[in-house]
Parts: structure tokens; sequence; C-alpha cells
């Protein structure tokens, strides 16, 4: 999650997204308070970026996610 906030921050959103696409299953499974302040972070992140519509609904999951 560390390295997709980063990647997202640095304007690589594709790269980003790619990511915690491939991770959401395990975040889920784990259910982390620190996890999900990391989500919460790329959520953050994300966000502030030209987001097209699937990264848009990769967002909002991980939203949904990061609020628990």
């Amino acid at each position: 999650m560390r390295q997709a906030t980063a990647l997202a921050g640095i304007g690589r959103l594709d790269d980003a997204c790619r990511i915690v696409d491939a991770t959401l299953p395990a975040i889920r499974l784990i259910d982390s308070a620190t996890l999900r302040a990391e989500l919460a972070r790329f959520v953050a992140e994300a966000r502030l970026r030209g987001a097209g519509p699937g990264q848009l609904a990769l967002i909002d999951t991980s939203a949904a996610l990061a609020s628990g």
C-alpha cells in the first residue's frame, strides 16, 4: 500500500491502481487497522489525480474498505 500511495503521489496512478487491485483481496482478509490507514492515504492521494472511470471505481472501493 505504501508503494501504491507513493506512485499515486508522483502521478503514476495506473501503476498504483494495479498494485491496489492486486492487493485488495488480501486486505479484505487481513482486516488490519494499519492497512486501512494506508489504504485511506492511497485514496486521499489518488483522488487528487485525474482518475479515469475504472480507477475511480477502484478508489471508491478502496475508500469503503478503508472506512471499515
